[in-house]
């Protein structure tokens, strides 16, 4: 459904700059359930199997020893090892690096990350994923029919209440399956581009953010007024780490104010849940309004 293209879903995540289910976040079987009803149906332990190959990236699993970290490695796309990040930047520049030479994305690895991606089950995500969200849009379907002389507001609430269910089942295969990395993403315009993506790539060097980050490359067209950076985190339960690097993006100026940055894990990503999706769940996890006013307690689904 996703293959992490998401050059394609800029547009949608764009929208994460002010759409009502975005801003603060936007079928019971019966009309007073709630939604343990369908996050029952779907808490059954998955069974961990043996790792497959990952699509988006490499991944390591955790090191006993140091070892400089760099999936990215080899990769005409991403900044090697043996580059400085000034002549990372000179030999692939954000602006006109085309998706057609290198691809969709532009990365960049933190070497000294201690905290690593464990190796990811990539295609038993996909496809018990896509069950999940199969399954919910039949049930919110008929829930609709069910519902459809009630107010509009008792349809919304009650939908509502079974969409966290499958919101909180996805999450819990995401953790099962290993794809436990997300990103905070930045949509800097044209002309904040290069600035934006040198100190990012810089600070991620330099071990002051996450695990990695990437930005888009040029799709041509020329219609393309903002690009999606992303800063990525190895766990999107590890709340501390995730509110040091939104806490660092603020330090850095990134964060415009009264228009805050969003967190999307990368399970999302895989099964294409964007802005607007048919299944109607948030694209995104975290807000940075609600991370640095709330601090760092932990999630509980």
């Amino acid at each position: 459904m996703g293959d992490d293209a998401e050059l394609i879903d800029i547009s949608d995540d764009s929208s994460f700059y002010g759409d009502d289910d975005h801003k603060d976040d936007l079928a019971a079987r019966k009309i007073k359930g709630d939604g343990r009803v369908w996050h029952a149906a779907l808490n059954t332990a998955v069974p961990r199997g043996p790792s497959t190959a990952v699509t988006e990236s490499p991944s390591l699993t955790r090191a006993e020893t140091p070892k400089l970290y760099n999936p990215y490695e080899g990769a005409q796309g991403g900044r090697q090892l043996a580059e400085s990040v000034n002549d990372f930047l000179k030999r692939l520049p954000p602006i006109t690096t085309r998706s057609e030479e290198v691809g969709p994305w532009l990365w960049i690895a933190n070497p000294h990350a201690a905290d690593r991606p464990l190796d990811k089950r990539l295609s038993e995500l996909t496809k018990e994923g896509e069950e999940i969200l199969s399954r919910w849009l039949v049930t919110k379907t008929e829930l609709e029919k069910t519902l459809s002389r009630k107010s509009a507001s008792v349809i919304t609430r009650t939908v509502n209440q079974q969409r966290k269910g499958v919101e909180e089942a996805i999450v819990r295969l995401a953790r099962a399956k290993n794809i436990t990395t997300g990103k905070w993403m930045l949509f800097p315009t044209t002309d904040n581009i290069p600035r934006t993506w040198s100190r990012i790539c810089h600070a991620t060097v330099a071990n002051e953010l996450g695990i990695a980050a990437k930005i888009a490359t040029d799709a041509g067209g020329g219609n393309d007024s903002a690009r999606l950076i992303g800063v990525y985190t190895y766990d999107f339960d590890d709340m501390d780490d995730v509110r040091r690097v939104v806490l660092k993006l603020e330090e850095f100026g990134f964060l415009q104010e009264g228009r805050g940055i969003y967190y999307k894990n990368d399970a999302y990503t895989h099964l294409g849940i964007n802005s607007g999706n048919e299944w109607g769940l948030k694209a995104s996890m975290y807000s940075s309004k609600d991370i640095l006013e709330h601090g760092t307690k932990k999630r509980k689904l």
